[in-house]
């Protein structure tokens, strides 16, 4: 699967799991080395998020495309207070099962914007660790609708449509 995958998703994506799948070791990379090897094709567009609480998940970095394209930094903010109440237990289940299982998870999100409308994000979320071995996600996100000129995206309101992947090295 791995082989047919790596040429079916957009290259952000496959460049994103083909780092994943380098720096794993028995278990899910540290985010260091993530980081170390700078790929200025992907790092922006990063959403990393600490997964090892259910009630609070705290945002640990947003990439610059990511701010720029938002409108904000959610840097140091819950992102589970950045979901609609009805989809909070889809993130929480989503993260506890990239980190138990060493799974990648592809979604199709629904985002709304200050102005009400909505937005789709293609969003691509693999299972990292930090130097205290706690888990995180790091979510690649690829918006597929441009915002309007000073308007924010301000929540998560549904998923579309979402898959899980076998990672090529767990």
């Amino acid at each position: 699967m791995a082989g047919r995958l790596g040429r079916d998703i957009p290259e952000k994506f496959r460049r994103h799991l083909q780092n994943w799948t380098k720096f794993y070791r028995g278990g899910p990379p540290y985010l260091a080395d993530l980081f170390a090897e700078s790929d200025p094709a992907t790092q922006p567009w990063l959403v990393v998020i600490d997964t090892e609480h259910e009630d609070a998940q705290n945002i640990r970095l947003v990439g610059t495309a990511i701010a720029d394209f938002f409108g904000s930094d959610a840097t140091g903010f819950d992102f589970l207070q950045t979901v609609t109440p009805e989809i909070k237990a889809v993130f929480v289940d989503a993260h506890r099962r990239i980190n138990r299982d060493l799974v990648g998870k592809f979604h199709l999100a629904v985002c709304s914007t200050s102005t009400g409308r909505e937005l789709e994000v293609l969003a691509f979320a693999l299972p990292y660790r930090r130097k205290d071995d706690l888990p995180c996600a790091a979510w690649l996100l690829f918006p597929g609708t441009a915002l309007k000129y000073g308007e924010t995206g301000s929540q998560v309101r549904s998923i579309l449509a979402q898959f899980w992947i076998d990672l090529p090295a767990a």
